[in-house]
């Protein structure tokens, strides 16, 4: 049963009454778990005053509690605030609700919540569940941008009204279940292509949301926005003023609550040191880790072009540096004894390596043996590809160096395309991009390349003081196409590399296209829930 918070002037109102009265029972004030409004259920107080239920909670509980029949009081000293890096460590292990409450509606992309699931999560050995919720598509379009706390037309056949009751039950059931709960806001997709227009609506949800939970306790996490980009990541500093509006209307209502912040760029590790946090003790830095993508999201059909099916991933196959992104199309890369093969599957086809942004390419070595013909050039800010030179390869090793120094400014990548009808595997002893920052080997292995991520992540920690929380990692499934061996190879190498630097980490997701937990079945994905348990 979910118990209603009591206004702090009428707890006032109880103590004296019950004071006056001579009576031999204790006044109870506020629970010292908090619990949630319930529009379902009853006040356990609605016989001391009709109204009480209008009352807003105050942001601060205390337990009041009478020691004789006279009017004196004593007050529980209030609990010690948890800190950042204390919630941090309590998160722990966690699980993402994708595609339920972050659909439009929920069910509509075949997800939806049951009161088993956070048991399911709970008994595997998980610590947090946390719930992306698309407020957006609830909240009305003209100010004061009000999201519905009534019967909501646009909610059918569901077992609420509204999507606060929704919201609350999740919250009330993380703490049932003792999970704590991250509450995000997801699918704003307007507001990453023009953030200036959307603005006031953002803050606006938030001091509801904010307000409304202001009492609930400290296993309740706020996460301000989900992944921002487009406009954010073109100008970070449009974020940077906006995260800091949210936070401040956060704080009104919730001043020591800890609240998740990523960076642009879908919360990319490698744009944390674009992110400007506020001074605020009570801030956790989130990031997703979806690297190598084409691994990650192979066969997926939301992403156009559809990432090819095929691409395996074990430890020892190839990879890419951290802050180095695979940006290939239409090859394959794999290690074989320490050689990097490629194989372009038509012409045209390339293997390209991006830097995200503007590094002063200078040049590009490598020693390439087997028959075909490339061209090598840079990769432009438009994503077209640059011819610097083409090269002919042959059965004999050759030692290749390619003046990249004449690429326009801006370039943030170097390509290797097919220019040949057809192509023999092409086999790489060697491969260095040179740039204003040096000469780097893009040659690892996936193992290495996938820890460096984790490792840029707490590196970053480690000098700003921020605890880091990695919101989402995942490897779609493809229907099953994707062997289960590897996405439990590749999950159990972050979550291994997390727990040694003392992270905590949400895995996407519980029970979709990336689900840990298969629902035909009925049990978990054994491999799948092992590697994220560690």
């Amino acid at each position: 049963m979910t118990t209603r918070w009591l206004p702090g002037s009428l707890l006032l109102v109880l103590v004296l009454l019950t004071a006056c009265s001579g009576s031999e029972a204790d006044v109870v004030g506020q629970d010292t778990s908090p619990g949630l409004e319930s529009v379902a259920e009853p006040a356990l107080v609605d016989d001391v005053v009709s109204d009480a239920a209008a009352v807003v909670t105050p942001t601060t509980s205390t337990t009041t509690t009478s020691v004789s029949t006279t009017a004196s009081t004593t007050t529980a000293a209030a609990p010690a605030v948890p800190t950042a890096a204390e919630v941090n460590a309590r998160l722990g292990k966690g699980m993402n609700f994708g595609n339920s409450l972050e659909a439009p509606r929920e069910g509509e992309w075949g997800a939806g919540l049951d009161e088993a699931y956070f048991q399911i999560i709970a008994d595997a050995g998980f610590d947090h569940v946390r719930l992306p919720v698309s407020w957006a598509g609830y909240a009305d379009e003209r100010a004061p941008y009000t999201i519905p706390d009534g019967v909501d037309p646009a909610i059918v056949a569901q077992p609420y009204s509204n999507i606060w009751e929704r919201v609350d039950w999740a919250i009330d059931q993380a703490e049932q279940n003792d999970l704590m709960i991250i509450v995000n806001m997801h699918h704003y997709d307007a507001a990453h292509e023009d953030p200036i227009a959307h603005r006031d609506r953002i803050i606006a949800m938030w001091e509801q949301i904010a307000a409304r939970y202001a009492d609930a306790g400290d296993h309740v996490v706020f996460e301000l926005f989900n992944e921002p980009n487009t406009a954010f990541t073109e100008e970070p500093e449009l974020w940077n003023d906006l995260l800091a509006d949210l936070l401040a209307a956060v704080r009104e209502t919730n001043p020591t609550r800890a609240v998740l912040i990523g960076p642009v760029a879908f919360n990319s590790i490698d744009y944390l040191d674009e992110m400007t946090l506020p001074d605020d003790e009570h801030l956790i830095a989130t990031v997703h880790l979806y690297e190598p993508f084409g691994f990650t999201h192979q066969g997926a059909a939301w992403i156009d072009p559809i990432p090819p099916l095929g691409v395996r991933w074990t430890a020892d196959s190839f990879g890419l540096p951290d802050g180095v992104f695979d940006r290939s199309w239409d090859t394959q890369s794999t290690m074989e004894n320490g050689e990097l093969r490629i194989e372009f599957d038509r012409q045209w086809a390339g293997f390209s390596v991006d830097y995200g942004e503007d590094v002063g390419l200078t040049e590009v070595q490598f020693n390439v043996r087997g028959p075909g013909r490339v061209r090598v050039g840079c990769q432009a800010p438009d994503d077209t590809e640059i011819d610097e030179a083409e090269i002919v390869t042959t059965t004999e090793a050759q030692d290749v160096t390619v003046d990249l120094s004449t690429c326009s400014p801006g370039a943030t990548g170097v390509s290797i395309m097919n220019s040949a009808p057809t192509s023999e595997p092409l086999l790489f002893t060697s491969f260095t991009v040179c740039s204003d920052r040096g000469c780097e080997s893009i040659m690892s292995s996936a193992e290495a390349s996938l820890r460096g991520w984790v490792k840029q992540a707490n590196d970053w920690s480690v000098r700003t003081g921020v605890p880091v929380h990695i919101g989402e990692f995942g490897a779609f499934s493809a229907d099953g196409q994707v062997p289960m061996s590897d996405r439990a190879a590749w999950t159990a190498t972050i979550v291994d590399e997390a727990n040694a630097l003392g992270m905590s980490y949400a895995y996407w997701e519980f029970h979709a296209g990336f689900g840990a937990y298969d629902l035909d079945a009925d049990d978990w994905n054994a491999e799948l829930r092992d590697a994220l348990l560690g």
